[in-house]
């Protein structure tokens, strides 16, 4: 079973090598459209064990704002031109892996491929630098215990999708789609069984300050509703919550993820009487 993550990379070194590194050990190549990776991402890429496993590479100029459908028409692109059995839209913050104690993800995809399914969709938890902050150099999962379920529709990610089943995060219809969100074709078989996406939204608490503060967006996405639950947020709600507020495992490494209480807006949005909910 051949597993590609396709991920687009953008001035996110310090994320970059975990995210890779955690690939490469469970059994997945990767393909990476360059959208202003800097010097340090470059570096990176250099490193024979790394680069080995790069099987393509595209560039996506940066046009001094955040394209996501962009994004995504380039990742088709590299869809239709990589050999592969199954594809995974990752981004570099990101972790996945099934709930099954020591499975690689090559593996749990391949054992849902056999059960003849076509598409699998993620639980996404949000874990907040709380206690310890994102550390570089870790290939695997990251010393914070502390998330939250975020899961204002279900299924929300369906992030892995079998090359055959010619579906695409862009609708053939012309129109904008889900943000990356849902897949769209004839051959989506969703397994009924989901695997976790750890997100590590924020570094640091400087971090989450910082990162969309100066972030323009499209503004034909934000119009259709993509990125509204990142515009026009105080500073300070940005702060992160104190630990009791949110879920914590015991040992961070542990797969026993809470399901049972699902967040329908980002912690930012929790001290506001709005509930600001958007498809990407």
């Amino acid at each position: 079973m051949h597993v590609t993550a396709i991920i687009c990379v953008r001035q996110d070194h310090q994320y970059l090598e975990n995210c890779l590194s955690h690939l490469i050990s469970n059994g997945v190549d990767y393909a990476l459209i360059d959208n202003g990776i800097g010097d340090e991402g470059r570096a990176l890429l250099a490193k024979p064990s790394i680069r080995r496993h790069l099987i393509h590479y595209a560039e996506l100029p940066y046009r001094d704002r955040f394209e996501l459908k962009a994004q995504l028409d380039k990742k088709e692109e590299v869809v239709d031109a990589i050999k592969t059995d199954w594809c995974v839209h990752l981004d570099v913050d990101e972790i996945m892996h099934s709930y099954r104690e020591s499975e690689t993800l090559e593996r749990a995809i391949a054992r849902l491929d056999a059960a003849g399914w076509t598409v699998i969709d993620f639980n996404e938890f949000v874990f907040l630098p709380v206690l310890h902050d994102y550390e570089m150099g870790i290939a695997g999962v990251q010393p914070m215990r502390h998330y939250y379920l975020f899961e204002p529709t279900t299924p929300r990610l369906m992030r892995a999708r079998k090359k055959s089943s010619g579906l695409s995060t862009v609708p053939r219809d012309g129109n904008m789609g889900a943000g990356g969100h849902v897949l769209f074709g004839d051959g989506l078989k969703l397994a009924p069984e989901s695997f976790a996406l750890r997100h590590y939204i924020f570094r640091n608490q400087d971090h989450a300050f910082e990162k969309y503060a100066g972030r323009r967006f499209s503004e034909a996405e934000v119009q259709c509703g993509w990125h509204i639950n990142r515009i026009g947020v105080d500073r300070a709600a940005f702060t992160l919550p104190p630990p009791h507020r949110l879920l914590a495992l015991e040992d961070p490494r542990s797969r026993s993820l809470d399901r049972s209480k699902p967040e329908t807006t980002h912690y930012w949005h929790w001290n506001s009487a709005a509930s600001i909910q958007s498809c990407a």
